[in-house]
């Protein structure tokens, strides 16, 4: 699910991690992951709702959000949640900027939904793509903490992402869903998490559940009135920003296929590497610099 546009600004460390993210916001996932790890059902059950899911090659719990790593000893014999807030203060799951997709509450028979949305989040459109991972360790009753070489997708790009109509629609690629019933959720700021029938406001970040796209819809305008993308307050993300840099907007327009996609500096950078039109893969042939009115 991972799209044309996304493909211009990482590499498949990243898609790697964008995947690993979206499978493990959801505390199903995170539960199975735990089969093999020989932990007490309170350890379990505490590291599990804390963000946390395990990776057996290392015998160490991670949080799908910020990537903090803690060994099996230390989780046995300690409050994994207080672990997390002191060690990973900005997590945006311990700062409730991130929803674990766990507790289901029904809107209907047919729909459910998890969480509240989020409202007047500030975003940073610089803040980086990636977060370092981290381990926490413990000698002589010293707890430390050590920076990694591997990283974890930064959540808040992840939403920034998704805020693009066009990495919405792709990540519908493979559903069985009716094109119309795509295009209804696309245009109503979803993107699907990979996961069931599970989708995702990329604006107030309410994720819902349903058999019908239609009740999507009408939850998000029920509990979330405020969503900047229904209140038309985040438009221009998908018009006037960058695709392949996301945060600079657009200034030019590509021939023959006319989609005015980038700006200047990511330009220069396609140019010297010879690429095609981020969206759509045709040949450049020319390009006209715009300038917005």
């Amino acid at each position: 699910m991972i799209s044309p546009v996304i493909e211009n600004w990482t590499c498949p460390e990243t898609i790697a991690a964008l995947k690993k993210y979206l499978q493990m916001k959801h505390f199903i996932n995170r539960l199975q992951s735990f089969k093999k790890a020989t932990l007490g059902d309170d350890a379990r059950r505490e590291a599990q709702s804390s963000g946390f899911y395990y990776v057996e090659e290392t015998k160490v719990v991670a949080c799908f959000s910020c990537g903090l790593q803690i060994p099996l000893e230390l989780v046995e014999k300690n409050k994994t949640n207080e672990l997390h807030a002191n060690f990973s203060p900005d997590c945006p799951f311990i700062c409730w900027r991130d929803s674990s997709l766990c507790t289901a509450y029904y809107y209907s028979d047919a729909c459910k939904y998890y969480g509240n949305p989020k409202e007047n989040l500030q975003l940073n459109y610089s803040a980086p793509l990636t977060l370092r991972s981290s381990r926490i360790g413990k000698h002589a009753d010293i707890y430390s903490q050590e920076f990694l070489e591997s990283f974890v997708i930064n959540p808040e790009k992840v939403y920034q992402l998704f805020q693009m109509q066009i990495n919405r629609r792709y990540s519908f690629k493979d559903t069985p869903l009716p094109e119309r019933a795509k295009n209804l959720l696309v245009e109503s700021g979803f993107f699907y998490t990979g996961f069931q029938r599970t989708i995702q406001c990329a604006f107030c970040r309410l994720a819902t559940d349903s058999r019908r796209p239609t009740a999507h819809i009408k939850l998000h305008r029920e509990l979330s009135p405020n969503c900047p993308f229904l209140n038309n307050e985040k438009y221009d993300i998908e018009r006037n920003f960058c695709v392949v840099c996301l945060v600079q907007p657009v200034k030019i327009l590509y021939v023959p296929c006319h989609h005015l996609s980038v700006c200047t500096s990511c330009d220069e950078i396609m140019k010297t590497e010879n690429q095609c039109c981020p969206i759509c893969r045709v040949q450049i042939n020319d390009k006209i610099t715009c300038i917005s009115p």
